[in-house]
């Protein structure tokens, strides 16, 4: 599988925010949140390695990526998820914290630090509609992941945390495209009309079984009615958490149908 960002500028393989800690003297503990499809390039942007890096940055040299969150569904949702994380005191998803603490520090002068962005990092995670994205977390070491834990006493099922090299788990991430033919007839196995394949479209309206050996092919909103319409009467939503390949059953968290592709 190639390693190559192809699709449309909403649909990268593989796109993250991000979090920094400084490394300076007399900076411990603070930190910058952002987002790229790229993790292992923008730190050295940021470190001044190569250009580009934020100016808000530049002073606080040199960093170190200590976590990013991914598994997004488009671009539009990682700037999304971001901005809140940025600015927990002005997001309308933290805007109705109760309890003292956890407001003074949300709401307070420290959104600089460490501790902040871990605190709204963990409550972002459990608050609608991001708690029902398929999004994963992961830290650079298992210091970093248990001082996160700390906070984060619960988390929806489907998001995992794992300690792993960042650089390491971003090359193994970007080989999970999917090479899709775009001279052959494609048809959706639910409502049996033609998919139109448009390689330059912003936006996919359509997936395909991640089972190589299953040669599924369905329109999102197909896919989407199917697998609601199967959940519980209490539990169902718009958009499903995860889905059941109609064709050969296996189950998919829903992030992986609206992922890029690479076409040819």
């Amino acid at each position: 599988m190639s390693a190559v960002y192809e699709s449309s500028k909403d649909f990268p393989l593989f796109y993250c925010c991000y979090l920094l800690e400084s490394e300076k003297l007399g900076y411990k503990n603070h930190c910058y949140v952002g987002s790229t499809p790229d993790p292992v390039r923008r730190l050295r942007q940021h470190n001044g390695e190569i250009s580009a890096g934020a100016w808000k940055t530049r002073y606080k040299r040199p960093w170190k990526m200590i976590g990013i969150v991914y598994g997004f569904h488009s671009h539009l949702a990682a700037l999304q998820f971001e901005w809140a994380w940025q600015n927990p005191e002005k997001s309308r998803h933290l805007n109705d914290i109760t309890d003292t603490s956890t407001a003074y520090t949300l709401y307070g002068n420290t959104q600089h630090l460490k501790r902040t962005k871990l605190l709204a990092l963990s409550k972002l995670i459990n608050t609608l509609p991001f708690s029902r994205w398929p999004l994963n977390i992961c830290f650079c070491d298992d210091e970093q992941m248990a001082e996160f834990e700390l906070l984060c006493n619960t988390r929806p099922e489907h998001i995992s945390c794992i300690s792993k090299n960042i650089a390491n788990l971003f090359k193994e991430a970007i080989k999970e495209s999917i090479h899709i033919e775009t001279n052959k007839f494609q048809c959706c196995y639910l409502c049996d009309k033609e998919i139109q394949v448009i390689k330059d479209r912003d936006e996919l309206s359509w997936t395909v079984c991640k089972n190589n050996k299953c040669e599924m092919r369905a329109h999102l909103i197909c896919l989407s009615k199917y697998e609601c319409g199967r959940a519980d009467a209490g539990r169902r939503y718009i958009i499903p958490v995860e889905y059941e390949c109609p064709a050969c059953k296996v189950k998919t968290l829903w992030d992986s149908a609206v992922r890029g592709y690479i076409f040819g």
